[in-house]
C-alpha cells in the first residue's frame, strides 16, 4: 500500500481528501433551504428547488457553460434534530 505525504493511504477514499479540501461549501441556512436541494458553484448557492430535476434544469439555465460535474448539489434536511 502506498502512502501519501500526509501519512494516509493514497488509495480511495483517502486519495480524494486533497480534492475535498479544495471544495468551497458555504454554510447552508436550514430555515431557508430545509427540505430542498441546493446547487453550489464556486462556493456560492446559485439555486434551489424541491427536486433534483428542477435544480439541474435551473443550473443549466443559469450557468449554461458550466459542466455539471463542477456543480455540487446537496439535499438539505428539513430540520437538524439530534436524537
Amino acid at each position: 500500500m502506498k502512502f501519501a505525504p500526509s501519512g494516509l493511504p493514497s488509495s480511495p477514499p483517502f486519495a480524494t481528501l486533497g480534492y475535498m479540501k479544495k471544495l468551497k461549501i458555504p454554510t447552508i441556512d436550514v430555515k431557508k433551504y430545509g427540505g430542498k436541494q441546493v446547487a453550489i458553484v464556486d462556493g456560492k448557492i446559485i439555486t434551489s428547488g424541491k427536486t433534483l430535476e428542477e435544480v439541474i434544469k435551473r443550473v443549466k439555465k443559469l450557468r449554461p457553460s458550466k459542466p455539471l460535474h463542477e456543480v455540487r448539489i446537496f439535499s438539505v434536511p428539513k430540520t437538524l434534530a439530534v436524537i
